[in-house]
């Protein structure tokens, strides 16, 4: 029997913790690392580690408990993550140079496009300048993604006024 941790307690973290609840005999339990008290997943029967989720010693701890780890979003520390693994304490999955590319926006498009996976037209933008340029270059309309934790939307702000669909910026 494996016991199960997950960065991140979430929606995802719950379902994934009800989950591993039917598969008795496989799964010991299941520890999530969050930071928000009695977060959902510990209403499917998850244990919580209530730390940051990029935090280092609360990773190491995550790796004593369990045998193996994963995470349900990109807002893990990828390089405890990566100490934990190679420590042998346990393993994770997806490996932590996959949360690497997830972790960075631009990494994740540079990644997909670079394989021929279609995603949206993007531009990076570090500077004023740069997104001078890339708003001119599609037309005057933009969607600003911070490269690193953003999701659901957060992290997102429409730029320029121009017409057309906003391009990811």
């Amino acid at each position: 029997m494996s016991a199960v941790g997950i960065v991140g307690g979430g929606q995802l973290g719950m379902m994934l913790a009800e989950a591993a609840s039917k598969m008795r005999g496989a799964v010991s339990g299941v520890t999530v690392l969050d930071p928000t008290p009695g977060c959902p997943a510990t209403s499917a029967g998850a244990a919580q580690i209530v730390a940051p989720y990029d935090d280092a010693r609360a990773t190491a701890e995550l790796a004593r408990r369990c045998d193996v780890i994963t995470y349900e979003f990109e807002g893990g520390n990828a390089d405890a993550l990566e100490a934990a693994a190679a420590s042998g304490e346990a393993a994770v999955e997806p490996s932590p140079s996959t949360l690497r590319t997830i972790n960075d926006k631009l990494a994740q498009k540079d990644f997909l496009s670079s394989r021929g996976i279609p995603v949206p037209d993007y531009a990076r933008v570090d500077g004023p300048g740069d997104l001078e340029g890339a708003l001119r270059r599609f037309g005057g309309r933009g969607v600003l993604k911070a490269r690193r934790g953003g999701y659901d939307g957060k992290g997102n702000l429409e730029v320029g006024g121009g017409a057309g669909a906003p391009a990811h910026l």
